[in-house]
């Protein structure tokens, strides 16, 4: 997954906050404030995405995003640090610095490192784009369990570049050929059909979840 260069490279920029930090009152003072507001917004951004499930329409520029958005809580807690009395600020950032290292946005953090997007986008009809991603995989005693995340979004025309998230749904390799799972938004109903096809010894499943509303068991109608 990459996590060597992304250890990396986070080392590099806790650095590069480091000389920062010794550097700061050699700044004019709206040079700092400046540095400290798109410190902040940035900080927030990936938050603002999640909430409100707008995001850029490239998973490669996300994470680029998520990567501005550690650079910028870096650059708050280097100040947070020179803030008096300066012992006890340096020793609760650091604190706040580990779960940077530890925390599962490592995984998003390291996406950007890979050669190509991992996930493999399908058309829908209409103002519709659904993605399919391999999120996780696991063993049994009888075979490798690949788990597959699809997520349907609305594209909007005036601004391709932005998608927004309308629902997701999981499959696994072992209930059906999850790798080809596809989904049908069924405008009637207001509902999104998300279809994984056969494997040998297994039945093809439908699941009906609502289209925008938060992710439910919804409806699994084993295919005939």
């Amino acid at each position: 997954m990459y996590l060597q260069q992304t250890y990396a490279a986070l080392g590099l920029l806790t650095a590069a906050m480091i000389v920062l930090r010794f550097l700061w009152w050699r700044l004019p003072r709206r040079m700092q404030s400046a540095l400290l507001w798109v410190g902040g917004i940035s900080a927030v951004l990936p938050a603002l995405a999640l909430v409100t499930k707008w995001s850029i329409a490239s998973n490669h520029a996300n994470t680029l995003v998520n990567w501005v958005a550690i650079a910028g809580y870096l650059l708050i807690l280097m100040r947070f640090s020179l803030m008096r009395p300066q012992w006890l600020t340096s020793l609760c950032a650091l604190v706040l610095l580990l779960p940077v290292f530890s925390s599962a946005l490592l995984f998003p953090l390291a996406d950007f490192f890979h050669p190509r997007d991992m996930t493999a986008a399908f058309q829908i009809e209409g103002p519709y784009l659904g993605e399919r991603t391999e999120s996780e995989a696991s063993t049994n005693d009888d075979s490798r369990c690949r788990i597959f995340d699809i997520k349907v979004y609305y594209q909007p025309k005036f601004a391709p570049f932005l998608k927004h998230r309308l629902q997701r749904s999981t499959f696994n390799t072992l209930e059906c050929d999850a790798a080809r799972t596809t989904a049908i938004v069924l405008h009637d109903s207001g509902e999104v059909q998300f279809h994984c096809p056969a494997k040998p010894g297994k039945s093809a499943l439908d699941r009906i979840l609502p289209l925008n509303q938060p992710s439910t068991i919804g409806k699994v109608i084993p295919s005939k």
